[in-house]
């Protein structure tokens, strides 16, 4: 059974910043202003190259292209940072997971570096978002509870580390990304039903299903501007960004994701992967290619800040940080996956 459970975690993750989405992206409302001494932060995982599907992982924030490992608690030993968040006060927030073969698996939040599991009620639980809005930090990921009897797997939020469920655990299910707006907290994720998996919007706890269940579909990132709602996913091997509930196809069909958004004025940015294999972006719906054809490459998060677009994500030799379309350094990004960029 642990078994089972360990290898569902890895699998959550790379749904979530691969083919069916940490990823992630992240929902992050603030924007920076544009000054020239921004600080780029970008989170993912380094990879054990010689064991890619089952080896350990460790997890890694870069800032203005430096990287740091961000260590585990006693006794894990593998650790995927999933989300980055730069509070207002310039506390670092991370969000992830970490785990082993032998004991059960944490949903953690790293603060300034120093890890913090998050409560669970359940045996495994994951983290794969992070937000803070003034003094409450807002975690979105899953909780697994399982024995001899049942495997119920819910998808939750938690605030300031009380935990919230938002599926009743009779599905698998997960919250990849949060957002809040006022009063308003928004996840997106998906939940399981007739063996595919549906993409689920859950604004204060309500789910909203985006699609009709029919194909399947998963909802990787929210993004709130104004009154509107966006939604970036996909729905059978289309990338779509859903406005308001109302899909819009970004791809002709072909496996593709849309894995993050970002509204800046009117300007919708949403990156992704296409269905030629590229790490791309998309501008109000027109793509630009990031990556040549690369196996398993993706555009796992976009950030705005004044004129400058930024972009996160990984090719199959590592890796990447876009800005403005000009790949830019990670030191030591071989092996790795870059999964969640914020720029302060």
């Amino acid at each position: 059974m642990k078994k089972k459970n360990s290898n569902y975690v890895k699998q959550a993750l790379a749904a979530m910043v691969c083919c069916f989405a940490m990823m992630t992206s992240c929902g992050d409302k603030e924007e920076d202003t544009g000054k020239e001494d921004v600080a780029v932060y970008v989170c993912g995982a380094e990879i054990d190259p010689e064991d890619r599907e089952d080896g350990d992982m460790k997890a890694v924030l870069w800032k203005d292209g430096k990287k740091q490992f961000l260590q585990p608690s006693a006794g894990k030993t593998s650790s995927v940072a999933s989300s980055v968040f730069i509070s207002g006060n310039g506390d670092i927030y991370v969000a992830g997971s970490e785990y082993d073969e032998e004991s059960d698996d944490n949903a953690v939040l790293w603060k300034n570096g120093v890890v913090q599991p998050l409560p669970r009620s359940g045996s495994d639980a994951g983290a794969y978002s992070v937000f803070v809005s003034g003094n409450d930090v807002y975690v979105s990921g899953y909780d697994d509870e399982w024995d001899d009897e049942r495997d119920d797997t819910y998808a939750v939020l938690w605030k300031n580390g009380k935990e919230q469920f938002l599926t009743d655990g009779s599905n698998f299910a997960a919250g990849f990304s949060v957002f809040v707006s006022g009063n308003d907290v928004y996840v997106a994720g998906w939940e399981e039903q007739v063996s595919d998996y549906h993409a689920v919007l859950w604004k204060n706890g309500v789910a909203q299903y985006l699609t009709d269940r029919k194909d399947g579909s998963v909802a990787n990132s929210v993004y709130v501007s104004g009154k509107d709602v966006y939604v970036a996913g996909s729905e059978g091997n289309y990338a779509v960004l859903w406005k308001n509930g109302v899909p819009q196809k970004l791809t002709d069909g072909r496996e593709a994701l849309a894995a993050s958004v970002r509204v800046a004025g009117n300007d919708v940015y949403v990156s992704g992967r296409d269905g030629g294999d590229h790490a791309v972006l998309w501008k109000n719906g027109i793509p630009q290619t990031l990556s040549g054809t690369e196996d398993f490459a993706v555009a796992s998060s976009v950030f705005v800040s004044g004129n400058d677009v930024y972009v996160s994500g990984f090719v199959s030799d590592g890796g990447k940080l876009w800005k403005n379309g000009e790949e830019q350094t990670l030191s030591g990004a071989q092996n790795s996956i870059a999964i969640s960029v914020f720029v302060k």
